[in-house]
C-alpha cells in the first residue's frame, strides 16, 4: 500500500514550486506487433469464475497498476478544491487497495477490493469498500461506488455500463442519493444519472441529473451553502475533459496517461515498491509484449515464492486498519522517508529472488 498525493499524480514534487511541469501527452509507440489472441480462446472455460484468479495474458491488460487504476478517480480534483471552497504494499489475493490522498483544504482516504464474475459475453465488476472525504472545517462525507457490466466481449462492440444507488452522508446538514439507470435494450438516452439533496430534516433542497460519462448539472431547489449557487436554475458541476489528442488502444484520459510516467527526477524519490517501477508494466507500455509477457509470468512466481516465506503474509507499512471492521487509514511516514529517501526495510519486490535466498 502507497500514499499517494494529487501534487505528485501530477508531476509537482519534481519541479521547483513555481514551475508549471511538462507531462507527457501520449503513451510510447509500441516496438512490436500487437498479438492477434482471442479472449474468448483464454477464458471460455472460466464463465461464471472470479477473474482475479484467473492468469490471463499481459496483452488483456493496460500498463496501468490497479493502484494507478484507483487514481484515475482524481483526475477531477479540482471539484473538491471548488466544494472546500464553497464550504468555508499490495496483498494480491484478496487485492486489497488502500488510499489516501490531500488536496487544497481536503482529504481522502478509503479502501477496497472488487469481486468479479465472468458470464461468457460479459463481466460483472461489484466493488467493495467505504470512500471517506474530510474537509478541513471537519465536515464529513462517506460513499460506496455503485457496480459496473462490461458488455460485448465476445462479439460487438465492448461497452461499460455502471448501475445502482449511491448513498453519499454526511456528518452535518444534508445527504445525497445518485441512481445510474439500468440499461435496456429500448433505452435511447443510456448512461443516464439523477439524485437529489436532502437536509437533515427530510427536505430536498437541490436536484442532481446528468450522465456519468460525460456531464452533470444541479438544481438548487431551497437556499443551501453557496450563496453563488442559488437562483441560477441549473449549474453545470462537472463536464468531461477533452480527451487525449493521440488516442490509444486502451482508450485512456490524458490524465491516466501521466500516472505511469517515471523521470530522472522523480524516480530517485520513489520506493523500491512503487507501481511505477514495475518491469512487466514498462514493457507493456513500451509494446514490447513478449518481454512483458515473461516478466508477468516471472513476478508472479516471485510473489508466490515470497508469499510461502511469510508466515503472517503481508503487513502494510504505511496504513493502518480502524478496528476489525474498520477502514485502512494513512498513518504518516511516506512523505518522511522519503523526504529523507531512506528505504531501509521497505522490499524491493520487483528483483529475483532466487539468488537471495539459495542456502
Amino acid at each position: 500500500m502507497t500514499a499517494y498525493s494529487i501534487q505528485e499524480m501530477n508531476g509537482e514534487t519534481a519541479c521547483l514550486p513555481n514551475e508549471v511541469p511538462n507531462r507527457r501527452t501520449k503513451l510510447p509507440e509500441p516496438r512490436e506487433m500487437e498479438k492477434g489472441i482471442s479472449m474468448w480462446s483464454v477464458i471460455k472455460d472460466n464463465v461464471g469464475k472470479d477473474l482475479t484468479s484467473v492468469c490471463l495474458p499481459v496483452y488483456f491488460n493496460e500498463p496501468f497498476s490497479s493502484l494507478q487504476k484507483c487514481f484515475e478517480d482524481f483526475e477531477y480534483s479540482q471539484l473538491l478544491d471548488e466544494a472546500y471552497q464553497f464550504g468555508k504494499m499490495v496483498s494480491h489475493h484478496p487485492m486489497i487497495i488502500a488510499c489516501h490522498c490531500e488536496g487544497q483544504g481536503w482529504k481522502l482516504w478509503g479502501d477496497g477490493d472488487l469481486k468479479s464474475k465472468f458470464w461468457g459475453q460479459s463481466i460483472h465488476l461489484d466493488p467493495v469498500g467505504v470512500l471517506t472525504l474530510e474537509f478541513d472545517d471537519g465536515e464529513i462525507f462517506t460513499w460506496c461506488k455503485v457496480k459496473t457490466i462490461i458488455n460485448n466481449l465476445i462479439l460487438g462492440k465492448p461497452y461499460c455500463n455502471h448501475h445502482g444507488t449511491m448513498k453519499i452522508k454526511g456528518n452535518r446538514q444534508y445527504f445525497c442519493e445518485v441512481k445510474f439507470k439500468d440499461q435496456s435494450l429500448l433505452e435511447r438516452m443510456p448512461r443516464q444519472v439523477e439524485g437529489y439533496v436532502e437536509d437533515v430534516t427530510g427536505n430536498r433542497v437541490a436536484s442532481l441529473r446528468g450522465e456519468w460519462n460525460s456531464i452533470l448539472y444541479c438544481e438548487i431547489l431551497k437556499p443551501m451553502i453557496s450563496e453563488k449557487m442559488q437562483g441560477k436554475g441549473d449549474s453545470l458541476l462537472w463536464k468531461k475533459n477533452e480527451p487525449p489528442a493521440d488516442p490509444t488502444r486502451y482508450n485512456v484520459s490524458s490524465f491516466a496517461i501521466t500516472l505511469n510516467e517515471l523521470t530522472p527526477e522523480l524516480q530517485e524519490k520513489l520506493p523500491p515498491t512503487d507501481s511505477r517501477l514495475r518491469p512487466d508494466q514498462r514493457y507493456l507500455e513500451n509494446g514490447e509484449y513478449d518481454r512483458a509477457n515473461a516478466e508477468k509470468l516471472r513476478l508472479e512466481q516471485r510473489q508466490r515464492l515470497s508469499k510461502s516465506m511469510q508466515e503472517d503474509g503481508w503487513k502494510p507499512r504505511w496504513f493502518k486498519k480502524d478496528g476489525k471492521e474498520g477502514t485502512y487509514r494513512y498513518i504518516g511516514g511516506y512523505w518522511e522517508t522519503r523526504d529523507q529517501n531512506n528505504w531501509y526495510g521497505c522490499p524491493d519486490i520487483f528483483k529475483d529472488l532466487s539468488d537471495e535466498y539459495v542456502g
